[in-house]
């Protein structure tokens, strides 16, 4: 009985099995001869409970480190952190931290800073962090000062669009009420954009609509520093700004997801959120129970239905049913 000589049930009424020891002091081995440790412990005297305890070790979201020449720790599925595999990672299992960085302990993301990465923010790193933007965060923008387009303008795509009213240059750093005339070496005729003013800003003309910088639906990088290019008011896409981003104008993306405001009108949906305009959440989710129940996945996104696929031995809409 693997050195145990109490734990053999002998004597006339015994079995001559082992009975081995299962106590905090002296270990929790297995049967049939006391020579390893019960299922959720670790260690050489099985003495280490498996975080999220015995029964569920890990929090049923990593694999414990067992046995006699376990350690007792765990190692957490991916998205899942904390000693015990506690914390689901911010944007879920599937798509944590948006993949834009990595989850630490605490469940919390250290969210990506680099040139190739992009340079990210938010708790589930879902925004461009100051100064940065473009797709994929990793265009500088203008700055003056420090700030960036002089907090006069927005910043798309690393150029400064839509600086405020008498102001103009790179990073909306020219010019004021007080000197008004320094923007107009600068200015060009309304829509019209390009060192000689020659360039007309992308627009939309029908049979009963007559043309219209961004389709009446955004405001032109003009002048003569200007590119011509769109930026488009809120629910509106496309280079010219003749499109609505799924979920309509008023409700983009349905308020769970971003528009590709630049060509498509197409969301990315956030985590847990599918159909093209983001519309339906994945079963479960904002229960008790969590997403799928934390027994399979969600088939999320743009492409989506927001179901769940269950993990072998469970079933139902949430696979919260255990199979008989």
């Amino acid at each position: 009985c693997g050195g145990f000589t109490s734990a053999c049930s002998d004597g006339r009424t015994g079995t001559g099995k082992c009975v081995c020891p299962r106590s905090t002091t002296v270990g929790f081995w297995i049967e049939p001869v006391c020579d390893d440790c019960r299922a959720g412990y670790g260690g050489a005297s099985c003495t280490i409970e498996c975080p999220g305890g015995a029964t569920s070790p890990c929090s049923g979201k990593g694999v414990c480190s067992t046995g006699i020449l376990g350690t007792g720790k765990c190692t957490c599925n991916t998205g899942f952190a904390g000693v015990a595999c506690e914390y689901e990672c911010p944007g879920g299992a599937g798509n944590y931290c948006n993949l834009r960085g990595t989850c630490i302990s605490g469940g919390v993301c250290s969210c990506y800073a680099s040139s190739i990465l992009g340079y990210w923010t938010g708790t589930n790193c879902d925004s461009c962090a100051a100064g940065y933007s473009g797709t994929n965060c990793n265009m500088l923008c203008p700055s003056y000062g420090g700030v960036t387009c002089s907090g006069r303008g927005t910043c798309i795509e690393g150029k400064c669009y839509a600086c405020a009213t008498s102001y103009c240059g790179t990073a909306c750093e020219i010019g004021g009420p007080s000197d008004i005339s320094a923007c107009s070496a600068y200015l060009c005729p309304p829509a019209m954009y390009g060192p000689t003013c020659s360039g007309l800003c992308d627009g939309t003309i029908t049979t009963t609509t007559p043309y219209q910088p961004c389709t009446g639906h955004g405001v032109c990088s003009d002048g003569k520093s200007g590119d011509g290019k769109c930026l488009c008011n809120s629910g509106f896409a496309g280079p010219s700004c003749n499109l609505e981003c799924d979920g309509g104008a008023s409700n983009p993306c349905s308020g769970h997801g971003a528009c590709n405001t630049t060509l498509t009108g197409k969301c990315t949906c956030d985590a847990y959120f599918a159909t093209s305009s983001c519309a339906v959440a994945c079963s479960g989710y904002g229960t008790a129970g969590g997403v799928c129940t934390g027994r399979g996945t969600c088939n999320m996104g743009a492409q989506g239905d927001g179901k769940c696929t269950c993990n072998k031995g469970y079933a139902g809409e949430s696979c919260d049913k255990p199979c008989p």
